[in-house]
């Protein structure tokens, strides 16, 4: 599996803009995706994407158009709630993993969990359990979908790691 995220239309990094959720920005970007998946399917490999708010496939409705429009079992999705956060109108990132796992659970190829917290209308990244994601109940959504999915945690570091491993691993969702 290759994973990679779709970019923005904005040049200098991945700034939030309006301009990412058009549909010209989304045709750019699946012309892209499209040519991936092909490339994926000639070497046998996953293409994983990545969506985010800062990007052209930035909420669900857009994921799943994606994937009816690239109709390709080689098009995979890194789901990661946090990064569909919009800060300016948040939502409830269990409820959200719940309706991705519904909607296009099969297609989801890896997961990342980081938490955040908001900070002047901005998304501050920080290790689990300090910030306001709701982890147990995202981790008891994938493992109800895809109980061998692979979980990768973001912006989790040094001691960290290993408090969220013993606190979460195996079947401690519930703690």
């Amino acid at each position: 599996m290759v994973a990679t995220e779709t970019g923005s239309v904005q040049a200098e990094g991945f700034a939030y803009t309006r301009a990412n959720f058009t549909d010209e920005a989304y045709r750019e970007a699946a012309v892209v995706i499209r040519r991936l998946a092909e490339f994926g399917e000639r070497v046998g490999t996953i293409v994983a994407i990545e969506p985010g708010i800062n990007h052209p496939i930035y909420n669900l409705d857009r994921v799943e158009q994606l994937l009816d429009d690239i109709d390709s079992p080689f098009l995979g999705i890194v789901f990661d709630a946090t990064a569909l956060l919009d800060p300016h109108e948040p939502v409830d990132l269990a409820e959200l993993t719940s309706d991705a796992f519904e909607r296009f659970g099969e297609r989801i190829v890896a997961a990342h969990l980081d938490d955040y917290r908001l900070s002047d209308g901005r998304v501050i990244r920080c290790d689990i359990d300090e910030g306001v994601l709701p982890v147990a109940q995202i981790l008891a959504t994938i493992s109800a979908h895809a109980p061998y999915l692979a979980v990768i945690m973001e912006e989790t570091v040094n001691d960290a790691i290993a408090r969220t491993v013993n606190r979460y691993g195996e079947s401690g969702f519930s703690k």
